[in-house]
């Protein structure tokens, strides 16, 4: 009986786990996608205000 019980527990940490990782990626998602436009930003910036020597 106690073996019973310890399935659902089990189950719920599973599920936990694999949420906490999702949500994980998606944060470095974001991130990722929040420095790169801060990137562009900054280029597109130094480009309008410096001549670039090619």
């Amino acid at each position: 009986m106690d073996n019973e019980e310890q399935v659902p527990s089990q189950t719920a940490q599973a599920l936990t786990i694999e949420s906490s990782e999702a949500q994980e990626a998606r944060d470095e998602d974001e991130y990722e996608a929040a420095t790169s436009k801060r990137t562009e930003t900054m280029i597109k910036h130094l480009q309008a205000n410096f001549k670039v020597k090619e």
